[in-house]
């Protein structure tokens, strides 16, 4: 996986743009897509109002269109967008507390017991009080693996309406079938097989795609023009979830007989969630026996 980490751009109605520097403590909360469009003012990240108000008085800001970014599949050839959310570990705690009438203003160590009993007492409701809307974009089969979160709301990219930015996901190393377990892999191919594989897999998708441009050309329509794209074609949709499903997706898909393309994105959803609720992500993992190192 690889996070893009350099400064974040804001920008006030005169648009004029203004280059911030990253403190250290935000370098971790934080990506900027820059190499994807030379106008990178459409990709404004803005990590704490607080501090960023007291930087720039007076400097009427314009919506974001996405809090951070991860890379994933290669390098960069996937990548997932934190583009909303609403609430953090203190909300979860917060909402617990209602039932009391307690309230609490700082987290402090009885929220973190608070939490753990939680989580561990499968009390999910204040869990969902915290929400978070990505933007994903990766191949086909790993799409289709995701949308078996059916908590999850989805909407995605149709290939009925549209037959642009067409691409596909060729990956570099390729992992021999488990002799164990039907839906996983084991080891690696070794360089020559690995060539033959990757050439073979780009012979293929060039025919497919070769098709499905030689029938839009002969003014097939495009929802049964698209029968023909593979499964490694990339797609993109919205999704969004709350904490509670957020957790059960990163258990499932974190786990070691999951795939290793989704686990990729998994890794980044809990490096791009962890400003909101890192609390969380410590508190599962302490109880899963995982080491949590925050990014």
């Amino acid at each position: 996986m690889k996070f893009d980490i350099d400064r974040y751009i804001i920008k006030n109605h005169d648009t004029e743009d203004f280059n911030i520097p990253l403190k250290d403590e935000y370098k971790h909360h934080l990506t900027v897509c820059a190499h994807e469009t030379k106008d990178i003012s459409q990709y404004q990240n803005i990590i704490d109002w607080i501090e960023l108000g007291k930087r720039i008085k007076n400097k009427p800001i314009e919506p974001i269109y996405h809090i951070g970014c991860a890379h994933v599949l290669d390098g960069d050839f996937g990548h997932i967008r934190l583009i909303d959310t609403m609430g953090c570990s203190l909300d979860i705690v917060n909402a617990a507390r209602v039932s009391l009438n307690k309230f609490s203003e700082e987290w402090n160590a009885k929220d973190a017991k608070l939490l753990k009993f939680l989580i561990l007492n499968g009390h999910t409701s204040p869990l969902e009080m915290a929400e978070f809307k990505f933007e994903v974009y990766c191949p086909l089969f790993i799409a289709r693996q995701w949308f078996r979160h059916r908590t999850w709301s989805f909407n995605e990219r149709s290939r009925r309406y549209t037959s642009e930015d067409i691409k596909f996901y060729i990956p570099k190393i390729y992992r021999k079938q488990s002799s164990k377990n039907l839906q996983a892999s084991e080891g690696v191919w070794d360089a020559g097989s690995n060539h033959d594989i990757e050439h073979a897999i780009r012979a293929k998708t060039k025919d497919c795609f070769d098709t499905y441009n030689q029938l839009i050309s002969m003014d097939v329509c495009r929802e049964q023009a698209r029968m023909i794209l593979p499964q490694n074609m990339m797609t993109k949709f919205i999704a969004k979830v709350d904490g509670n499903n957020l957790m059960k997706f990163v258990i499932l898909r974190q786990a070691e007989d999951a795939q290793a393309e989704i686990r990729q994105y998994a890794d980044a959803i809990v490096f791009l969630t962890q400003r909101y609720i890192k609390e969380v992500w410590e508190t599962l993992f302490k109880m899963l026996g995982i080491d949590f190192k925050p990014l």
